[in-house]
């Protein structure tokens, strides 16, 4: 693996570029001549739901959680020093950005020529308490049968000791990650739902953030290099943050 990855990297020259997409409200449909806001600068309601720039922060590994079976599980489990991880925070019922983050993500790692529990892990960790072990099942199988060929075109395939994980999190757990590497968050009571940002994070195999993927452009070329980067205990840099928002505007209501 560190042969390989070592001479991808020698190759790769490309620059991330990145962009974060945050939502407070249900996203509606835009009406016609209008775009989604893109902007540098956080909206009125958004503040608090970044994704900061941590590169470089220690990831706590003493952290406790359980598996999509209920099986206690370590933030230590995944980072062995053996490979990168790639992270995302979401939750499982989310309505919206939670799913599109996924969807892009698994979609790039399916065209990365590295296999996940192989060559990299992917976990994934609930920020939602409520959420459960038949959410977080269902979720991984959903995952795995896009992930298709890779998973051996089955959903039930464990692609390695720890290779493709949804994991359950008490709010403690939860927020203590999500602190550390700079996920923002909050939960709006009026819509039932988590306002956060769109973004995925690689991490070096000793539990260091190496990259910050913000938004919802996944391409395999990026990914590549970021675990190329992340499995040499390099760590990138911001290249270009975005703030693009798309949400539902209620001029009556504030915050």
């Amino acid at each position: 693996m560190a042969r390989r990855l070592a001479t991808a990297l020698a190759l790769t020259t490309t620059l991330l570029a990145s962009a974060v997409v945050a939502h407070a409200q249900r996203p509606s449909k835009i009406a016609p001549g209008q775009t989604p806001l893109a902007t540098n600068q956080v909206p009125p309601g958004l503040e608090g739901i970044e994704i900061l720039d941590k590169i470089g922060a220690t990831l706590p590994r003493e952290l406790a959680y359980r598996d999509h079976t209920g099986a206690p599980v370590q933030l230590a489990d995944y980072l062995d020093g053996k490979l990168p991880v790639v992270l995302v925070l979401a939750y499982y019922r989310c309505p919206t950005l939670c799913n599109t983050v996924l969807n892009e993500l698994v979609r790039g790692l399916r065209d990365v020529p590295f296999v996940a529990g192989k060559d990299f892990r992917l976990l994934v960790v609930s920020i939602d308490p409520k959420d459960d072990v038949t959410v977080a099942t269902g979720k991984r199988a959903s995952y795995l049968g896009l992930y298709g060929p890779k998973a051996g075109g089955t959903p039930g395939a464990e692609l390695g000791k720890r290779g493709f994980d949804f994991l359950l999190a008490d709010e403690r757990s939860a927020r203590a990650l999500a602190d550390r590497v700079g996920f923002q968050y909050r939960w709006d009571d009026s819509l039932g739902q988590y306002a956060h940002a769109a973004g995925a994070f690689v991490i070096t195999p000793d539990g260091r953030l190496s990259r910050t993927i913000y938004g919802i452009s996944f391409s395999a070329q990026n990914l590549r290099l970021a675990l190329l980067e992340a499995s040499e205990g390099k760590l990138g840099t911001v290249v270009d943050k975005v703030l693009m928002f798309c949400f539902r505007w209620d001029g009556q209501k504030k915050g």
